[in-house]
């Protein structure tokens, strides 16, 4: 259970982080820190995407528990 509650934890942080490492390079694009170009772009809506889909599944693992499985006999 507790490497279960670590698993989770550790998923909700890298969601975290590439959401926010995907807002930082599109934030330096717009401000022209950094020079636009596609595979920014894209890299930095895969990380979004990324993001947010292990933070939903983290949040869905809090939310609905695995019940025990049941043996086959």
């Amino acid at each position: 259970m507790r490497i279960q509650k670590n698993r989770i934890r550790i998923q909700i942080i890298v969601g975290a982080t590439f959401v926010i490492i995907s807002f930082i390079i599109s934030l330096f694009m717009v401000i022209g820190v950094i020079e636009k170009n596609y595979l920014l772009s894209f890299l930095a809506y895969s990380l979004s995407f990324a993001g947010v889909a292990l933070g939903l599944i983290a949040a869905y693992e809090i939310a609905f528990p695995e019940k025990k499985r049941r043996r086959r006999a």
